[in-house]
């Protein structure tokens, strides 16, 4: 497993962009810019709106986590239990600390949703499953034996998930810029900090071995 100090410093940076963005949601400080930027990318074609629409339901909570122990059981199933745990509890761990985030902060919706969608809005859970899962097989990738395009291109197509479910979430109303972007770093981070652990276990387990 790579780079362990290089991802704690970014492990460190996530943490610290998500206390300043809640801080700043708490103090309404981001309530102009969370509204334009809402107003701005909101959808207003029909055809564009049904296609995002089915786009950002992949990601409910039911279908996050049934992808995600698909992932992990495939992972098992190919005895890679380090990637498997990897991503299941990712997904696992940054649910439930947005969730917990979202009933301390408790933060309405935007006014002018174009779906129903019950529960607080800061974060995005959404994000949070998509950076989680995804920032999660970014690290599988990065440690696996792929050459070095290719892990290229499928860490790009990953992220491109990952922004494209958290901007689906301002297009179709049920969210502001700042709880995307706190939603994705919790989900990140979570990715992250399970990694480290899994690195630490790891190089326990071969010193005692």
């Amino acid at each position: 497993m790579k780079d362990y100090k290089a991802y704690s410093k970014v492990l460190i940076g996530l943490l610290v962009f998500f206390a300043l963005m809640a801080t700043l949601v708490v103090f309404g400080l981001t309530n102009d810019l969370d509204h334009d930027f809402g107003q701005a990318f909101l959808l207003k074609s029909p055809g564009a709106f049904k296609i995002v629409k089915a786009f950002t339901s992949l990601f409910n909570p039911l279908m996050a986590t049934g992808i995600g122990i698909v992932i992990t059981l495939i992972f098992f199933a190919c005895k890679k239990f380090w990637q498997g745990a990897l991503v299941g509890l990712s997904l696992g761990i940054g649910a439930l600390v947005n969730f917990l985030a979202k009933i301390l902060i408790r933060m309405e919706r935007p006014a002018y949703k174009l779906i129903d969608e019950a529960g607080f809005s800061f974060p995005s859970g959404h994000s949070n499953a998509a950076a989680a899962i995804s920032v999660a097989l970014m690290l599988v990738v990065e440690n696996s034996k792929i050459d070095a395009r290719t892990k290229r291109i499928l860490k790009f197509l990953l992220g491109l998930f990952m922004f494209a479910m958290a901007m689906s979430r301002i297009m179709v109303g049920v969210h502001f810029l700042s709880d995307i972007l706190a939603g994705l770093s919790l989900g990140a981070a979570s990715a992250l900090a399970i990694y480290m652990g899994i690195y630490k276990f790891k190089n326990r387990t071969q010193a005692k071995s």
